[in-house]
């Protein structure tokens, strides 16, 4: 305040603002108030919900309710971070594999509130107004004018609202909720303003960024790296600058290092055993402009994905006056013009590299083609309004207010259209009836087989309603199992109904849920029935269908493993071939395969080749029988072809039918089509044979289908033409035939499934407990105890330590004829004490960095700081 006391100055960075005395605080609460009354007329459905009476509707809002009701009841029993939720999936990690911080939030609202439907109500306006009100952070760069239109659009946008509303996606309503204050506090280190609490902001913010979701925290991480890069480029910093920014991502992955290793280290199931990519859930829809830009469309669908036309304009309007936009509007133009083309079908081979990231940082899912959609506002916002300008007075306040105004009309009509997706929806009846029979009959675990098409309802009603465990959940690809539900889910696709009802039998189901119009619930029923189930009893649009038992384990029957990643196409074809718990050979033991008649590799890998093949000689020599399909296994560096035992893959090309002969011309066996879904059908024929069993004529020559290979002390048996992948798209009744003759079992027919019931069970966050009595007629064999293998469980028998050898990522255990007791206890994951010290180094370093460097600083001139 000036020595008269007419008028006082605020410099925030390089950026003077005058006001009149007692009018200082005038600008930040009137933009407050319009964001918060904005926020409060929107979101009115949610804010008023009534408990008992208002229910979510989004796809995955209810799975992500009872996991926080769940984390809810377990601390306030004195446990606040559980390793076990047996709920869902045989067991889960659920804070493992999935962030926590969004279900410590609900947690939160859950015990303000008395409800946690109502917590979930009250999370997304909440979390818009959080990110609303953020947006005034930036009122030094952009005036209060342009923060204000900034945080009003962002409270409203529209995929923000999809995403809360229709997805039910919480835990990224709430890490789309800190991207502002991120970005900038990562923009201010950059220019190394308000350092070094800046940069201790940044790392701070990313860190909870990814201890709230690793999808969007990775799409950040990259896109504050691309910013910083272009940010240089465009002349707005330094090279030592940009280092720094680089650093400080680095620092928080560090400080988070905590959940992060863990959950990179899970021996998770990838769902590379299941076929097909878009029944586990792992295809990215790429959507054209036609879509994805029309506002019309969600008015019909509110589930279609909208990227916004205000998106457009507002990216179109940065190029006006490019001349004189600053560097980081140039750098964030560029960035968001990125973010749009992510979800156009061009960007799929770079979003095709993103698959390979581990689970955790690809969101337990391949990184979509949204993935990036999050930071567009972001970007959008900070590249079309401009730079405040006080030096100018009041026709650089009105250059700034004007585009505000803009912006903010633009952006508000465009949310217009997105409005009615704000509401809440009465319970499913016909699912709330079916809870009530499940809670009145005998049973352990239900398995709901919608296709997803009943959203994540049943994974909160059929557990708090009726009491059942879960086959499935919500989000099932963080689950130990989730390779073996992606299957469940291709087979419901293919069509493959007695595996999917074996697999949910062996997984635990006593019940099963469809829906009655599905288009394979017939075919369904008959497989259900073959394997034991009653029924079906019909609750309004549902078919149930039950095995009355207790909690049971079942005497391992498997005669044939399958190896490698293509394992899966062979056990949905033969549901009573075994699926590998690894697909490198050499990490089997000889013990292991004895166990077997049939060993089928495919698709498998090695650590060391030598050993492999050692292992499999010595697999025939005791009387094994090994058949080899060559598709997928390791190439040579120059030949860039699959050997094995001394036989080699030789690439071909099909375009017409094959006809194949057997070792007597006679014997004709015709293939249908193998360019239905793919034209050429490329695969590999085996080369270096003793003996042909089954070939066809391929340019002048004889290619071999299946053929022998002397070893010593027996054969192996080599296919060729990708034949088990053939048979699952096509259901050729020719390729069937011969697999069946080479693995010596019938097609759709389940192993002999016998069960004992599993006494005194008891499940908890700690583990589980139960005896069970093995029958003298199953011998000293392996018995497979539908509980999902982590590597942080310990399984004890009889009080003693034993060694698990998984079936299908289940627990098993070796176990004689009597009574046994069984304890299987939840242990802290791998590394969970080396990556707790990292961080806690880490943030302690970074603290004290922090201090020594404001206790030296010496003082300065507010605003002295280098501007942008």
């Amino acid at each position: 305040m000036g020595p008269g006391g007419v008028e006082t100055r605020r410099r925030k960075g390089s950026v003077g603002v005058r006001y009149a005395p007692g009018l200082r605080l005038l600008p930040p609460v009137l933009c407050a108030a319009l964001i918060f009354g904005l926020v409060a007329v929107v979101y009115r459905p949610l804010v008023t919900a009534e408990p008992g009476v208002d229910f979510p509707w989004g796809a995955d809002t209810w799975g992500h309710l009872f996991k926080a009701d769940y984390l809810y009841e377990q601390a306030a029993a004195g446990d606040p971070f559980p390793h076990l939720m047996p709920w869902w999936y045989a067991g889960s990690e659920p804070f493992r594999h999935q962030p926590p911080l969004p279900y410590y939030l609900l947690a939160g609202l859950r015990h303000i509130s008395g409800d946690i439907f109502t917590a979930g109500a009250w999370l997304v306006p909440l979390c818009a107004l959080f990110g609303g009100l953020s947006w005034l952070v930036f009122a030094g760069r952009l005036g209060w004018p342009g923060a204000c239109a900034a945080g009003l659009g962002w409270a409203v946008w529209p995929d923000h609202i999809r995403v809360a509303l229709s997805e039910g996606d919480l835990p990224q309503v709430v890490a789309r909720a800190l991207l502002p204050l991120l970005f900038a506090a990562f923009l201010d280190s950059l220019d190394r303003r308000r350092w070094p609490w800046s940069g201790f902001g940044t790392v701070v913010l990313l860190s909870l960024l990814v201890l709230t979701h690793a999808t969007v925290a990775a799409a950040s991480c990259a896109a504050l790296a691309l910013f910083s890069l272009l940010y240089r480029w465009f002349s707005g910093a330094r090279g030592r600058d940009v280092i720094r920014g680089l650093s400080l991502i680095f620092l928080a992955l560090l400080v988070s290092a905590w959940w992060l290793v863990p959950s990179l280290a899970a021996e998770t199931a990838a769902v590379t055993g299941a076929v097909d990519p878009e029944a586990a859930g792992r295809v990215p829809d790429f959507l054209p402009p036609s879509v994805s830009l029309d506002p019309l469309l969600r008015l019909q669908s509110p589930e279609v994905f909208y990227l916004g036309l205000s998106s457009v304009v507002l990216l179109a309007a940065a190029l006006v006056g490019w001349r004189g936009r600053d560097p980081a509007a140039k750098a964030f133009f560029v960035c968001g013009v990125l973010a749009m083309a992510a979800t156009f079908s061009p960007a799929r081979p770079f979003l095709s590299l993103l698959s390979f990231l581990p689970a955790p940082l690809a969101g337990d899912q391949v990184v979509g083609p949204t993935a990036f959609v999050c930071l567009l506002p972001v970007a959008a916002f900070m590249a079309a309004l401009p730079r405040a300008e006080p030096a100018r007075g009041e026709r650089g306040r009105f250059r700034t207010l004007v585009p505000a105004l803009l912006v903010a009309a633009l952006v508000l009509a465009d949310a217009a259209g997105s409005f009615h997706l704000i509401h809440t929806h009465e319970q499913r009846p016909d699912l709330a009836a079916a809870a009530r029979a499940l809670a009145d009959a005998r049973g352990w675990r239900v398995a709901v087989l919608d296709m997803g098409r009943l959203g994540s309802g049943p994974s909160f009603v059929l557990s708090r309603s009726a009491g059942r465990e879960q086959v499935f959940g919500s989000g099932w690809q963080g689950a130990s199992v989730s390779g073996e539900l992606g299957l469940i889910n291709t087979a419901l696709e293919r069509g493959r109904y007695a595996y999917a009802v074996d697999r949910c039998l062996q997984l635990g189901a006593t019940d099963l849920l469809v829906p009655r119009d599905w288009a394979g619930a017939s075919r369904l029923a008959a497989a259900a029935r073959a394997a034991g189930y009653s029924g079906p009893e019909t609750h309004g649009d549902l078919l149930l269908f039950r095995r009355p038992l207790p909690p049971f384990a079942l005497r391992h029957s498997y005669e044939a493993l399958a190896v490698g990643r293509h394992a899966g196409e062979l056990a949905l074809l033969f549901p009573g071939v075994e699926i590998g718990s690894s697909p490198e050979i050499d990490s089997y033991e000889l013990s292991d395969l004895e166990a077997y008649r049939t060993v089928f590799l495919t698709g498998a890998s090695w650590r060391s080749k030598t050993r492999a093949e050692e292992l499999i000689l010595a697999y025939v020599r005791g009387g094994g029988r090994v058949v080899i399909d060559l598709t997928g296994f390791p190439t040579g560096v120059l030949s860039e072809q699959p050997s094995f035992l001394g036989v080699t893959g030789e690439t071909v090309e099909i375009r017409d039918t094959v006809s194949a002969t057997g070792p007597s011309a006679s014997e004709t066996v015709t293939f249908r089509s193998f360019n239905t879904l793919h034209d050429p059908w490329e695969a590999f024929v085996p080369q270096g044979l003793d003996r042909t069993l089954l070939s066809f004529s391929h340019s002048g020559r004889q290619a071999v289908i299946a053929g022998e290979k002397d070893l010593e002390g027996g054969t192996a048996v080599f296919i060729g033409l990708n034949l088990p992948y053939h048979a699952l798209l096509t259901d050729d009744p020719a390729a069937l035939t011969v697999l069946s003759g080479l693995l010596g079992l019938e097609p759709d027919a389940p192993p002999a499934r016998e069960t004992t019931p599993l006494q005194a069970y008891r499940a908890t966050a700690d583990g589980y407990s139960f005896t069970f009595e093995v029958p003298q007629a199953w011998g000293e064999g392996r018995v497979i105890l539908p509980v999902a293998f982590h590597d942080a469980v310990a399984v004890r028998v009889d009080g003693r330590p034993v060694e698990v050898r998984p079936v299908e990522h289940l627990v098993a255990v070796r176990a004689g004829p009597g009574l046994h007791k069984v304890h299987i206890e939840a242990t802290g994951p791998p590394l969970a004490g080396v990556s707790a010290v990292v961080s806690a180094v880490t943030f302690l370093l970074l603290t004290a960095y922090v201090s020594v460097t404001v206790l030296r600083a010496p003082a300065r001139v507010p605003g002295a700081r280098r501007s942008m």
